[in-house]
């Protein structure tokens, strides 16, 4: 049995040394006739204490791992990534428009709120809560007082960050019971919130980090500018030879910027700011022009694009196996499981995997036959590769048929 840390990294025993060696220390003491079966005291304490020694020798490999960035997990990650300038882009919260109904004639109604609590994941002051039977929880976001018996229309935030699906009339559940509410329900479909970085998506975005402190002047604008808040996506492509010309439009010395992102005048200005810094000479390609001042009081120039949106269609027929739902009743919910779970980067292709992966994942006693993509609603393929390299997939509810 050995445990050593060398160049090679950590290397640890197994369960089965670590009994072995319990086994000849136990007979070396003992006797070699002493018995170490596993219904014996003497076995049993032998395989506690090898389990016991494998337990913390895990522990042990996670530490190790977690200075690993393609190992480490969830906060540890955080923390890790935190040593080279780079944090985790965070998500907002869903929230819907719910009606609220309650019977009160003679006595006022007062339903708390969020309030000043309205940007925390745990909220100590007790608001009004809902759900669905799902269990997906929604806070009231206002404190609200109803006088008398009537419908009120409230807006209420979803308990977990991210994109939290709901379908439209499922909130139904009053969580925090108060006298004269009755019923409460969510007629409209939820504004979806925006999903933090997960672990994989954060790691990717350490390692364009580097860039950071490299001479790769274009992976070091692709990290600054994924390093705004408001910025999903960067590309930047670079033509150093191809005179007058390259294949995808791009000068000859010039760089090509392509940026995902909520198109703001802050965001903008913060892009041109990555670019003034970061570009080493030569010229922009891009439609987006952008003013930044210079400590000598001139202007620089700074050129993007943002990304060209290009809307895909899908059609699928659904089958459920072993279930009481019908295909009416849940193919809103479907829509809006494909459109939160199917999210596309600057370039991706589109292949029906894509869509069939959530659907399965969510149920497996749903059946997809027929999966087909588009890009013009009119030819009907399996996979589909992006028109242009500034170009990113985006799916609508709207073009979603389901049969």
């Amino acid at each position: 049995m050995s445990d050593f840390f060398n160049e090679n990294g950590l290397t640890l025993a197994t369960l089965t040394e670590i009994r072995n060696k319990l086994i000849t220390e136990m007979r070396n003491i003992y006797g070699q006739d002493i018995s170490l079966d596993s219904n014996t005291p003497d076995g049993q304490f032998v395989n506690i204490d090898a389990q016991a020694g494998i337990n913390l020798r895990e522990i042990l490999k996670e530490l190790d791992e977690s200075f690993n960035l393609w190992s480490a997990k969830g906060r540890i990650l955080d923390q890790r990534v935190a040593l080279i300038n780079v944090k985790r882009k965070s998500g907002t919260f869903t929230t819907t428009q719910c009606h609220i109904t309650t019977n009160n004639t003679n006595f006022v109604v007062n339903l708390q709120g969020l309030d000043d609590q309205s940007s925390e994941l745990e909220p100590t002051n007790n608001p009004f809560t809902i759900s669905d039977e799902a269990g997906n929880l929604f806070y009231l976001q206002n404190s609200i007082t109803i006088n008398s018996a009537e419908t009120t229309e409230a807006i209420f935030r979803s308990s977990a960050i991210g994109q939290v699906i709901v379908a439209q009339n499922s909130l139904v559940r009053i969580i925090t019971t108060i006298k004269g509410v009755v019923a409460v329900n969510n007629p409209l479909p939820a504004d979806l919130g925006r999903n933090g970085q997960s672990d994989i998506e954060l790691r990717n975005h350490a390692w364009f980090s580097i860039g950071n402190g490299s001479l790769g002047w274009v992976d070091s604008i692709v990290t600054n500018v994924l390093q705004i808040e408001s910025v999903e996506d960067c590309r930047v492509y670079e033509n150093v030879d191809t005179s007058p010309q390259d294949e995808n439009g791009i000068p000859i010395n010039c760089i090509w910027v392509i940026v995902d992102g909520d198109q703001s005048d802050t965001e903008k200005q913060a892009i041109g700011q990555v670019i003034k810094v970061k570009r080493a000479g030569g010229g922009m390609k891009g439609d987006v022009v952008v003013n930044v001042p210079r400590l000598n009081n001139q202007i620089f120039v700074a050129k993007f694009d943002y990304c060209q949106q290009i809307p895909i269609y899908l059609k699928m027929s659904l089958t459920i196996r072993n279930s009481s739902d019908n295909l009416q009743d849940i193919s809103d919910f479907i829509k809006r499981l494909l459109v939160a779970e199917v999210v596309y980067r600057i370039g991706d292709s589109s292949n029906i995997s894509d869509f069939i992966a959530p659907i399965v994942a969510y149920n497996k006693d749903i059946d997809t036959t027929d999966v087909k993509i588009s890009i013009d609603n009119t030819n009907w393929l399996e996979t589909i590769q992006v028109p242009s390299i500034d170009s990113k997939f985006v799916l609508s509810i709207d073009n979603i048929e389901l049969t």
